[in-house]
């Protein structure tokens, strides 16, 4: 029984590696996470979890305001990433009265739009995924902007050098 249960943990360990290789400290992405001109920025924090059920996961992200419009840039590594980017990985496009759903790329980006046309607020959201074993995305959320000015703004990060975090 002991052999048991000792191979069933080393399976489970083999399987994660690939989870967790080459995550970073979220230590390492808020340097990345740079200050905006004309925006007031608070300090970077994040989360470095692994054991967890769905694997390991490293997030960072840092608030801005800029009068009354608002950002939060995001970075995710690991399920989490993934489970942001699925809503976009079906490359469909919505556009209504109500709002707008759509993918382009940028750079050689793949990049995911969502945005609330009443309350002039959504997501930007990059994937930075080198593989599917190692999901990886940087997300900016806004209020009270429109999402070509929130997609500007998301072009100040570097987006390859947050990408390079994941190998």
């Amino acid at each position: 029984m002991k052999r048991l249960i000792t191979a069933i943990f080393a399976i489970l360990a083999l399987f994660s590696l690939p989870c967790m290789a080459g995550q970073p400290e979220y230590e390492e992405i808020c340097k990345y996470l740079v200050d905006l001109d004309g925006w007031k920025g608070n300090q970077c924090e994040g989360i470095k979890m692994s054991g967890s059920p769905m694997g390991s996961m490293v997030t960072a992200h840092k608030t801005y305001v800029q009068g009354d419009k608002e950002l939060e840039a995001h970075v995710f590594y690991g399920a989490m990433a993934a489970d942001y980017w699925s809503n976009y990985d079906r490359r469909i496009e919505i556009d209504s009265s109500e709002g707008l759903v759509k993918t382009l790329e940028v750079n050689g980006f793949h990049v995911g739009i969502s945005y609330d046309k009443k309350d002039h607020g959504g997501a930007v959201v990059v994937s930075l995924a080198n593989s599917q074993d190692a999901p990886a995305v940087f997300m900016i959320s806004f209020k009270n902007m429109s999402w070509e000015d929130a997609l500007e703004i998301a072009r100040q990060f570097d987006w390859q050098a947050l990408r390079s975090l994941n190998e």
